[in-house]
C-alpha cells in the first residue's frame, strides 16, 4: 500500500515537472508527463491518476492539486479500481490522439477525450470515496448487530432554546439487557428517552438502533416509524388516556400491528402479567389508582411487541409494595426476551435489577459500570443509595 501510494505521488510530481517544461526544447516535458501517466498507471489508486495527469496538461496545475485531493481514498474497492481505470484510459488516448496525429480531426477528438478523462476522474472519485464510506458504515453497524448491539447513542447532544439539556452522551445497550440511567431531577434521563423515541431532535450526535440511524442533528424519524422498528416507549407520568377504558388504552398499544392473532395473544400474556387489568378492562383508566395506572403504561407498551422497551420511572409516586411489583414484572418482561432501559430514581431497586448503568449528572455522563460495580461504588451510594 505505501509504495502504491509513493509509485502515484511520483507519478503526479513527474506531470507537474511535465507542465513547467512542457515548452522547453523538443517538447522535454510532454516526454516526461508521459512518463508520470506510465508510473501512475502502476499505482493502487489506478488510472484516475491519468486522468489528474490529463487535467494537469490542459488547464495547468491548480486542477492537479484539487485532483490529487479528492483521489484519495481510490485505493480501496473494485469499483474504485475500475472507475479509475476508465477514466484514466479515456485520458490516455485522448492525449494520445491530441498529440501524435496532429491532424485536425484527431486534434479534436484527442482534445475531446482528454477532457471527459478528465472530466470523470474527479467526480467519479468522489462517488466511489462516497461508496466506500458509506460501506465501512454499513460494515460496522452488521458488526455490531452481529455482537448483539441493539442501541448505540454516540455524543448525543440535545437543547432545549439556550438549555444545554445533554452534553455529549455515549451510551450503549446489549441485546436482552436491563440498562438503567440513574441521576437526580434535572440530570437529563427523560431527555435521553423522548430523544431515542423521535420526541424530540438531537442538536448533535446520532442514535443507531441495530447500526440503523433513527435519530441525527438533521432529524429524526417520526415516533411512529421508530415504534414500528421495535422501540416502545412508556413515558414518565404514565400517560394513559383516563377517558378511555383499561382495554381502549391497551388496544392503542397495538395500533400500528395488523397480526390479530398475534395481538390477541399478546393482549392474554399482558393480562397475565398484570391481572389486576384483567379485573378492570371496562374501567375508566382515570379511575385506576397510581399503581394499576403503570401497570396499564408498562402493558400498553408491551402490545407494541417491542425488541427495546424505554421505562421513565416505574415506581414514582407508587407504594413500596407495588414497587417490589412493578420491578418483578420488569424481571420477567427481560426473561422472555425484551430488552429494557430503565430511567429510574430508586437507585437500589434499578441497580438490583439492571445489568449495567450509567450516571447522569446535568446532562453528562459522569460514570458507567456494572451493576453491582456501581452499587457498591462509595460515591453511588452516598448520592443515591443514602448510603455512607
Amino acid at each position: 500500500m505505501k509504495a502504491a501510494r509513493i509509485s502515484a505521488g511520483v507519478g503526479a510530481l513527474l506531470c507537474v515537472l511535465g507542465f513547467l517544461l512542457w515548452w522547453g526544447p523538443d517538447h522535454v516535458g510532454y516526454k516526461i508527463a508521459l512518463l508520470g501517466l506510465q508510473t501512475a498507471w502502476h499505482a493502487s489508486a489506478g488510472l484516475a491518476w491519468a486522468g489528474v495527469g490529463a487535467l494537469l496538461m490542459v488547464f495547468g496545475a491548480l486542477p492537479c492539486l484539487a485532483g490529487v485531493a479528492i483521489i484519495r481514498g481510490l485505493h480501496d474497492g473494485r469499483l474504485g479500481r475500475a472507475a479509475s481505470w476508465g477514466a484514466g484510459l479515456i485520458a490516455w488516448f485522448g492525449l494520445f490522439a491530441l498529440f501524435e496525429p496532429r491532424e485536425e480531426l484527431g486534434y479534436g477528438i484527442g482534445l475531446l477525450l482528454t477532457l471527459l478523462g478528465a472530466a470523470l476522474a474527479g467526480p467519479t472519485s468522489i462517488y466511489v470515496w462516497v461508496r466506500s464510506r458509506a460501506a465501512r458504515d454499513r460494515a460496522v453497524a452488521s458488526a455490531k448487530a452481529a455482537s448483539g448491539t441493539l442501541l448505540v447513542v454516540e455524543s448525543l447532544d440535545v437543547h432545549y432554546g439556550a438549555v444545554h439539556a445533554l452534553k455529549g452522551i455515549s451510551l450503549e445497550v446489549q441485546q436482552g439487557e436491563i440498562v438503567t440511567l440513574l441521576g437526580g431531577n434535572g440530570a437529563g434521563k427523560t431527555t435521553t428517552l423522548r430523544a431515542l423515541s423521535g420526541l424530540v431532535t438531537p442538536s448533535g450526535g446520532r442514535v443507531l438502533l441495530e447500526g440503523r440511524e433513527i435519530a441525527t442533528r438533521t432529524g429524526a424519524l417520526p415516533p411512529d416509524q421508530i415504534v414500528r422498528l421495535g422501540v416502545s416507549h412508556a413515558p414518565e407520568g404514565r400517560g394513559i388516556f383516563a377517558n378511555l377504558t383499561v382495554r381502549e388504552n391497551l388496544d392503542l398499544g397495538a395500533y400500528q400491528r395488523r397480526d390479530r392473532a398475534a395481538i390477541a395473544r399478546d393482549l392474554e400474556h399482558a393480562l397475565t402479567l398484570f391481572p389486576r387489568l384483567r379485573e378492570r378492562l371496562r374501567q375508566r383508566a382515570g379511575t385506576l389508582s397510581g399503581g394499576e395506572q403503570q401497570m396499564l403504561a408498562i402493558a400498553r407498551a408491551m402490545l407494541a411487541r417491542p425488541r427495546l422497551l424505554l421505562l421513565d420511572e416505574p415506581s414514582l409516586c407508587l407504594a413500596p409494595t407495588i414497587t417490589q411489583v412493578i420491578f418483578q414484572i420488569i424481571r420477567d418482561i427481560n426473561k422472555e426476551g425484551t430488552t429494557i432501559l430503565l430511567v429510574e430514581q430508586n437507585a437500589h431497586q434499578a441497580l438490583k435489577v439492571a445489568h449495567k448503568g450509567y450516571v447522569l449528572e446535568t446532562g453528562e455522563i459522569v460514570m458507567h459500570d456494572d451493576a453491582k460495580v456501581l452499587a457498591a461504588s462509595d460515591e453511588v451510594r452516598k448520592a443515591y443509595l443514602g448510603v455512607g
